[in-house]
């Protein structure tokens, strides 16, 4: 899952992929997010991935595990005390999504290793819909 913004802030777009547990591509997003700075940017991004995994059937028996190449982003989503004020909204909301799911994890990611991910969050950029595909 990714954020992509080019700067403070600037338009951005987030992309993500859902695999199952043995790599299998289930599902693909990218979504136009607005003018935002990175950091917001990259929360949405990790906001937007927990949505359609806890409407799954695999939100109570699946271990939920993100990649982000944001380190302050996984910082934050392990010490969610530790997050800017003003986006303590979004962690908050995080942090409710969080109660429905079973078991999750957050690992650091550079963004070289998933250029899939990139390219959907910057081909969000050309569109306001939300673009999801189901496998």
């Amino acid at each position: 899952m990714e954020g992509y913004s080019l700067g403070k802030p600037i338009e951005a777009g987030i992309g993500g992929i859902m695999k199952n547990h043995v790599g299998r591509e289930l599902i693909r997003f990218s979504k136009y997010v607005g003018i935002i700075d990175s950091n917001k940017t990259e929360l949405l991004a990790v906001k937007k991935v927990f949505t359609p995994f806890l409407s799954s059937p695999w939100a109570k028996d699946h271990i939920r595990i993100i990649k982000n190449d944001s380190k302050s982003v996984v910082s934050w989503m392990d010490k969610p005390q530790t997050t800017l004020w003003r986006l303590k909204h979004i962690i908050n909301h995080i942090e409710n999504i969080k109660l429905h799911v079973q078991e999750w994890r957050i690992f650091h990611a550079f963004r070289e290793a998933y250029q899939v991910v990139d390219s959907l969050a910057k081909e969000a950029n050309c569109s306001s819909n939300l673009l999801m595909v189901n496998y």
